[in-house]
């Protein structure tokens, strides 16, 4: 673009308007708070809970709270499943890739029925551009 060319292209006022909105708004969205951490709200333990509670509500019902706890069985599993995912690092070196892959080849074989060791293996071998797609697929 010659210099005449690009002093015309700044006199126009709907090029100014336009680049004027868009620093804007790439200004709104900065700024906004969707960018801001989000709000920790206090649980309630005083005297607003205990008369919830009082009311009989079901919901507010304390033999109604659930919790979740994980076997040890499970942990372990979850363990080796993060440590086969660790092996690939970020995914940009094939051999690392391909060392994971092999990793999560041999949980396919400890845990099958774990479906989402299918899904990294089928994600782990397109990132390695496997192009058998009724392997993947067959998962």
């Amino acid at each position: 673009m010659d210099a005449k060319n690009k002093k015309n292209y700044l006199k126009n006022p709907l090029a100014i308007i336009l680049i004027l909105a868009l620093l804007s708004l790439g200004a709104y969205f900065y700024f906004s708070a969707a960018q801001t951490p989000a709000q920790v709200t206090k649980i309630l333990t005083g005297p607003e809970a205990k008369a919830l509670e009082n009311k009989g509500l079901a919901e507010f019902d304390p033999s109604n709270d659930v919790v979740n706890t994980v076997s040890t069985e499970d942990k372990a599993r979850y363990k080796e499943v993060y440590d086969a995912m660790q092996i690939g690092g970020n995914l940009k070196g094939k051999t690392k890739v391909q060392q994971s892959l092999t990793a999560i080849n041999g949980l396919i074989n400890k845990y099958p029925d774990y479906a989402d060791l299918y899904v990294m293996r089928a994600l782990y071998s397109l990132i390695l551009g496997d192009t058998n797609y009724i392997a993947i697929n067959s998962d």
